[in-house]
């Protein structure tokens, strides 16, 4: 589950607690979401809803991987220097 958990999201930034609390709720939230989201697509059986869900399923993690990077960085040349 770790693996596929990094692959999704990259790895978390161990040097600040509190960005690794953000990795780790961001990752719990994407989970509950998609269990939510998956449940309400076989009740529904529409098939719009289908697409907009992997949509959602595929997309997060790419966005989450970009913001999270950039804030990482951020974070890095502010208290690194």
């Amino acid at each position: 589950m770790k693996s596929i958990v990094q692959f999704l999201f990259g790895t978390p930034y161990k040097e600040s607690k509190v960005m690794t609390v953000y990795y780790w709720i961001a990752v719990s939230l994407y989970i509950i979401a998609s269990i939510f989201l998956f449940t309400a697509a076989i009740l529904t059986g529409d098939g719009e809803f289908w697409f907009s869900s992997i949509m959602g399923f595929v997309m997060f993690p790419l966005v989450f991987r970009l913001v999270y990077g950039m804030v990482t960085r951020v974070n890095q040349a502010i208290f690194k220097s």
